[in-house]
């Protein structure tokens, strides 16, 4: 992904506003609520959004140079190798190189999987939207309650774990909050 200012920004073109967040559908320029900065008419999936103006936004792109970056796990009857993927073939195959051999192989899609490093999914008391944290397996728990020493000390709550989420940025830090629930005053 590279940063754009929201000006040279192209109708139709896929963009996102930060690491973490969906990725929306760029459909043009409206009326801003300052009239200085025009906002930004946005679709998300079905759905259409107005969002505020902005300096700079990420260019979503998928270039072959980016998909050399991801690592698959390739496995089949025999056995599990791991490689990067090159092309898709004419018969729907990805064609892939395998890791440490620099073989080129084709592969049925449904054997392949990219390789992500272990993500929760935390939800803000103040929010809706999900954000995604590196974590490590066994440290948190759907429902656990958290902390976050970001410097704000924010209130978040555990929404999945699990998540094979390539959104993840940074790693999840803070305390894990648990107590014993009281009710007063029956």
């Amino acid at each position: 992904m590279q940063w754009v200012k929201s000006k040279d920004m192209i109708k139709g073109e896929v963009y996102r506003v930060s690491d973490d967040s969906t990725d929306f559908t760029f459909l043009g320029f409206t009326r801003g609520k300052y009239k200085m900065k025009p906002d930004i008419k946005a679709s998300y999936g079905s759905s259409t959004y107005i969002l505020r103006a902005r300096e700079n936004i990420f260019k979503v792109t998928n270039t072959k140079e980016e998909t050399m970056k991801k690592l698959y796990e390739i496995t089949t009857s025999l056995t599990t190798s791991y490689g990067h993927k090159l092309a898709v073939d004419s018969s729907g195959n990805w064609v892939m190189e395998i890791k440490g051999s620099g073989e080129v192989k084709s592969y049925p899609k449904e054997l392949i999987t990219e390789v992500v490093p272990y993500s929760i999914s935390i939800k803000f008391n103040s929010t809706s939207q999900e954000y995604s944290y590196f974590a490590v397996k066994g440290d948190w728990a759907v429902g656990d309650v958290v902390l976050l020493s970001d410097g704000g000390n924010s209130l978040a709550t555990v929404k999945s774990i699990d998540t094979k989420s390539a959104k993840a940025t940074k790693w999840i830090t803070g305390f894990k909050l648990q107590g014993e629930f009281i009710k007063s005053g029956e």
